[in-house]
């Protein structure tokens, strides 16, 4: 299941592992984390209902992947899941709908980064801009911008590979909470600039967005 929202979680599949394949070793060292890496198949359970089906699911632990039974223990029976929606289109992210439009995850932000879904893609690749990370358990907000090449997409792009991009209270909250914090980080743009406006402008707009907002103050901002 991908998050969605606090508690609510999208059908993605049930796969298996590929045991003809062998597992990669991987690891995080920043975080003295291991792990490994395995190549898995889809199963056609309940396919039609891929990318449809919404549950509501309490996660209220931190183990990364629990087995079937949803809790991190031997429990023989399931956890039950309430439905709570029910599409009537397989839901898609290669739609980019616009930049005020933008309020994402951080597994659907993964999905797009990795995959560099095309739509994606080319409208973050192209604008700097000023954008906005939310804390979703504290509600704590961080203000940042990007100029650099690639703009907002390249930025955004070092949240998912390391979850903090080197800011220092977001990186304070995964070593208290470990990694698997991120996914309650949502992702949206409050400002984009062309791409001929100067380093320095962008950065007095970052600057106005966090008065504004007071993260200094109350957020996620340390400067």
């Amino acid at each position: 299941m991908i998050w969605v929202e606090k508690n609510k979680w999208l059908y993605a599949g049930v796969y298996e592992v590929d045991h003809s394949v062998k597992p990669e070793p991987i690891e995080n060292p920043e975080y003295n984390w291991k792990g490994w890496k395995y190549k898995t198949i889809k199963t056609n359970v309940q396919e039609d209902m891929i990318g449809r089906v919404v549950f509501y699911y309490e996660k209220n632990f931190r183990a990364s992947y629990p087995c079937l039974e949803l809790e991190p223990s031997n429990a023989i029976e399931p956890r039950n899941m309430e439905i709570c929606k029910i599409y009537e289109e397989r839901l898609a992210i290669d739609d980019f709908e616009g930049f005020d439009e933008v309020n994402i995850s951080y597994d659907i932000l993964k999905v797009i980064v990795n995959k560099k879904i095309k739509s994606w893609h080319n409208a973050l690749s192209k604008v700097k801009g000023i954008y906005l990370i939310v804390d979703t358990i504290t509600g704590k907000q961080y203000v940042g911008s990007a100029y650099g090449e690639n703009c907002i997409f390249s930025r955004w792009e070092s949240y998912v590979n390391t979850g903090h991009g080197g800011n220092i209270e977001l990186k304070k909250l995964l070593e208290e909470n470990g990694f698997e914090y991120v996914k309650n980080f949502k992702y949206s743009i409050l400002e984009i600039c062309n791409m001929n406006i100067g380093e320095i402008y962008i950065i007095e707009r970052e600057t106005h967005w966090k008065n504004v907002l007071m993260t200094r103050e109350f957020g996620l901002n340390s400067n």
